[in-house]
């Protein structure tokens, strides 16, 4: 079980809000377009991942909003290399499920696990892959689509094609969101299909 922390400070009350992270349990659960999530069904679908979190802090008569989103103790944006999962605020965690390639795509099957909130799959964002030294960004083939909600404790798993071949993305980051939130897995993403790939 992984488990992070993020502590909010409330500029106006002077306290802190300290939220815990936990991975949720591995549950498969995908969804067609316009139906809730439903376990073992598979389907090729673009949703959106919300990363930020709101708590309260009431401090005497007032009450502040703080915001929690994908982002590191230190405060700046996720970054971690290929196979690390990406954890937000409240729990949520993405992470790369498997990947398939052929001589012109590379498709990457993306797993949005809810935390302690559901995620609206609205608020999930199209992923961006750049590649190569200049950063190219490579273009998705096709753009899925999916509604519904992923409830606390399950995931849906979104495939994505982008026209690139594999042996092009030695050098490349992904970069998915959530609402306002995003965080970005970075390196070698050639070697990692070439390990998680059939």
């Amino acid at each position: 079980m992984v488990v992070n922390s993020h502590s909010v400070h409330d500029s106006s009350s002077g306290s802190t809000h300290t939220d815990h992270l936990t991975r949720p349990e591995d549950a498969e659960v995908n969804a067609t377009d316009g139906e809730n999530a439903t376990p073992g069904e598979t389907v090729n679908a673009t949703t959106t991942f919300d990363t930020t979190a709101t708590s309260e802090t009431t401090s005497g008569d007032t009450t502040t909003n703080s915001e929690t989103t994908i982002a590191d103790n230190a405060g700046g944006p996720i970054i971690e290399p290929f196979g690390e999962p990406l954890i937000g605020g409240d729990g949520k965690e993405i992470t790369i499920d498997s990947a398939s390639r052929d001589s012109a795509q590379t498709t990457l099957a993306i797993r949005y696990a809810a935390g302690d909130e559901a995620i609206e799959t609205y608020n999930i964002l199209t992923p961006t892959l750049n590649y190569g030294p200049d950063g190219t960004t490579a273009e998705l083939a096709q753009l899925p689509n999916v509604s519904g909600v992923i409830v606390p404790g399950q995931s849906k798993v979104v495939s994505y094609t982008f026209d690139v071949a594999a042996s092009e993305l030695s050098e490349a980051t992904l970069t998915v969101s959530i609402g306002l939130g995003s965080a970005s897995w970075n390196g070698d993403l050639e070697a990692y299909i070439s390990e998680i790939a059939p």
